[in-house]
C-alpha cells in the first residue's frame, strides 16, 4: 500500500459537437495518489500480482481552446477527477534483502468526474475507459522481519474515451508524474 502526491496533467478533446465545432483543453494541477497491490513472489526478487493505482485531482488550472462551446459540459467537470488503473503488476528487487525495486503495471484505466465524499459529484454518470501504464522505482527499509517502509517515485499514463450526455465522444490523455509515495510493504 502506498500514498502520496503527483503532478496531474490531462489533455482532452471532443469529436464534433452538436452545434458544430470541437473543443480541446488542458487541465494541470496536483493530485493525491494511492496504490493497493497484492502479489506473490514467483522467483527470488520477482513479485507478480494485481493492483489498483489511483489519483484524485486536488487543485488544477484549466485552459480551453477550440471552435465549439466555451467550456466542457457539466457532466465532464474538469475540476473534479478520479482516475484509476486496475491490472497486473511486476515488481523486481535485484537484491532480495536490499531495498531497491522497480515496478511496471499495465491495465484497464477509468476516469470519472467524481471525488469520494463530494455530494455535487454524485450526479455525474460520465465514464471514460481505456488503458493505462504505471512505471515506478523505490527503496524500502526493513522495519521488521516481514515489513518494510519506503519511498517510491511513480509515473502513470492513461488514454481513455467516453461519451457525454449528448453522445459526444471525448478523448482523455492523463499523466501523473512525478509521483512521490510513502509505501508500506508486507513481504
Amino acid at each position: 500500500a502506498s500514498a502520496g502526491f503527483a503532478v496531474y496533467d490531462e489533455r482532452f478533446e471532443s469529436d464534433e459537437l452538436p452545434l458544430g465545432g470541437s473543443l480541446d483543453g488542458r487541465n494541470r494541477g496536483f493530485a493525491s495518489v494511492s496504490d493497493f497491490a497484492i502479489g506473490g513472489t514467483v522467483a527470488p526478487g520477482w513479485v507478480i500480482g494485481g493492483g489498483i493505482f489511483s489519483a484524485d485531482l486536488v487543485a488544477s488550472t484549466l485552459r480551453i481552446s477550440g471552435s465549439g462551446m466555451a467550456t466542457p459540459p457539466a457532466e465532464l467537470d474538469p475540476g473534479l477527477r478520479s482516475v484509476s488503473v486496475f491490472g497486473p503488476f511486476v515488481d523486481w528487487y535485484p537484491n532480495v534483502r536490499g531495498g531497491f525495486h522497480a515496478r511496471i503495471a499495465l491495465g484497464l484505466s477509468t476516469l470519472t468526474p467524481r471525488v469520494f465524499g463530494h455530494p455535487a459529484t454524485q450526479r455525474s454518470e460520465y465514464l471514460a475507459v481505456g488503458g493505462g501504464l504505471v512505471l515506478g522505482v523505490g527503496y524500502d527499509w526493513w522495519v521488521a522481519d516481514e515489513w518494510s517502509i519506503g519511498i517510491m517515485s511513480q509515473a502513470t499514463a492513461r488514454l481513455m474515451t467516453g461519451k457525454d450526455d449528448d453522445d459526444v465522444k471525448w478523448t482523455h490523455l492523463v499523466t501523473t508524474t512525478p509521483g512521490l509515495y510513502v509505501c508500506l510493504t508486507y513481504h
